[in-house]
């Protein structure tokens, strides 16, 4: 296969160790249209169920006040993650397993809430000790 991969400033890298040729023309590809998310989004955090941490991302099409909550399965707050205004674009925040005052929690079942604009959504996380 051969495969070259070049740019508009005519700088070109060649390999060369096989019959099939591939040429991808990403010209037209924009790095903004990939990078900008078009919807807001919460997605599941990884790893799951975890320990001693866990990364939550989400996804802001504008600019935002954003507040990221967790509570215990009984309802009761336990962190506040995030609560500031954030620029439009992918996000994460890493919780570390403990509440407010910085004290390990104990293993279960957690929920975390990400309010941004009039957008909303949870899911649970497990935590395991």
């Amino acid at each position: 296969w051969n495969v070259i991969a070049e740019d508009d400033s005519e700088n070109k890298t060649i390999a060369e160790n096989g019959p099939f040729n591939i040429s991808i023309n990403a010209s037209s590809l924009s790095v903004e249209e990939l990078l900008t998310p078009k919807e807001f989004k919460l997605y599941s955090n990884f790893p799951n169920p975890f320990n001693p941490s866990t990364t939550i991302l989400y996804a802001l099409p504008k600019k935002s006040h954003v507040s990221i909550e967790i509570y215990d399965i009984l309802g009761k707050r336990i962190k506040v993650l995030v609560s500031e205004s954030q620029n439009m674009g992918h996000h994460s925040k890493i919780w570390d397993g403990t509440n407010e005052h910085g004290e390990i929690v104990s293993g279960g079942v957690y929920i975390y809430v990400l309010n941004a604009g009039s957008y909303y959504d949870s899911k649970k996380m497990i935590y395991m000790k």
